[in-house]
């Protein structure tokens, strides 16, 4: 039953891309570098939009909790979730990562010093600056395919923020 939520949720997702214009694919990836050694506990994506010559790519990873309830994995239990995902045909959940993208363009609006604060950060943290760098990154990439207030708008308007 998940399964089929999910699938409907993807094609609902796949339809909104292409009344923008965009192509979509992913692929499962064993690990997300932005969650280094702790990403293997999670379903991890390569997601790739396409919109003419412009490409938006990034990691994505997912809860285990979402399709399967394993609680402490071992690397192991890990390979036999991601089989398992493969077999089962696990759709990313593309607008919970379109919600991610919006919610981290935010790091445009603030220096570093207000983003630390809006978020928790501390501003000595070298890690920190790394993640807010990041997100710069990412979101002026993101930009080149999406209008962040309408994705927002959108995402608000089907309730799936």
């Amino acid at each position: 039953m998940r399964n089929e939520k999910a699938k409907e949720d993807y094609q609902k997702a796949i339809d909104y891309l292409k009344s923008l214009g965009i192509d979509f694919e992913y692929r499962i990836v064993p690990e997300n570098p932005a969650w280094g050694k702790d990403s293997w506990e999670k379903f991890n994506f390569l997601l790739i939009f396409k919109k003419g010559k412009e490409t938006f790519t990034s990691y994505f990873s997912q809860s285990h909790k979402k399709p399967f309830s394993f609680g402490k994995m071992t690397i192991a239990d890990h390979k036999k979730a991601v089989e398992r995902l493969e077999v089962e045909n696990k759709y990313p959940d593309i607008f919970g990562a379109l919600n991610c993208f919006v919610s981290d363009s935010d790091c445009l609006e603030y220096d570093f010093e207000e983003w630390c604060d809006n978020l928790g950060f501390d501003s000595d943290s070298r890690k920190a600056e790394k993640t807010y760098q990041a997100c710069i990154k990412q979101t002026k990439e993101f930009k080149k395919l999406f209008d962040i207030d309408e994705v927002a708008q959108y995402l608000e308007d089907n309730e799936l923020n």
